[in-house]
């Protein structure tokens, strides 16, 4: 297919032998206004055909456009009376619900995501206290003058106390991770 130039504007053949054939002088942007000129092949004038949809028929030779129009307007109004009275919801309207629903809960698991991860943080802060605290208090323990001992035996003894203090801030430190991670899924999985 080529396009063709016909003084500076270039034009498909095809469509504008499609064109050739439109009515002139009407809008065929908005379709609810166009005139229904159609006709199927192989079918009789005169005749009409029965759609699956429920006895709706094809404009012929017999029936004005606007005769069809009207027709079809009047089907519109009946299957909306049906829809309504049988409580069922059109597709745009369930759509909209869901749409509603599926944004709620987006929300509400964003609000549940963002809690537990504040309060895990919060955990963290009250696990690394007790950390130090252990820290503190192993040290402390350890270093508490006995009735024979002297200063220089303590000061003697303090880098073992510590590395004990240490290490036993270490291993509740291992703790930690557990008690965030529960403390997340926790206050995430609460009932709503």
């Amino acid at each position: 297919m080529q396009n063709e130039s016909h003084g500076g504007q270039i034009t498909n053949p095809v469509l504008s032998r499609a064109e050739d054939r439109l009515p002139p002088q009407h809008d065929w942007t908005n379709l609810r206004e166009a005139p229904v000129t159609a006709r199927v092949s192989g079918v009789a004038d005169g005749m009409s055909i029965d759609s699956f949809a429920g006895g709706m028929t094809m404009a012929t030779k017999n029936e004005s456009g606007d005769d069809e129009v009207a027709r079809l307007r009047s089907r519109v109004r009946e299957l909306e009376s049906e829809l309504a009275s049988s409580g069922r919801e059109s597709k745009g309207a369930s759509a909209k619900g869901r749409t509603r629903e599926v944004s709620e809960k987006c929300g509400d698991e964003a609000a549940g995501l963002i809690r537990g991860i504040a309060l895990a943080g919060v955990e963290q802060v009250r696990t690394a206290a007790s950390v130090l605290s252990s820290f503190a208090e192993t040290v402390s323990q350890r270093n508490q003058r006995k009735e024979n001992e002297s200063h220089s035996d303590l000061v003697k003894d303090l880098p073992n106390d510590l590395y004990s203090g240490f290490l036993n801030a270490v291993e509740h430190s291992l703790e930690m991770p557990g008690k965030v991670v529960n403390k997340l899924h926790e206050t995430y999985t609460e009932p709503k």
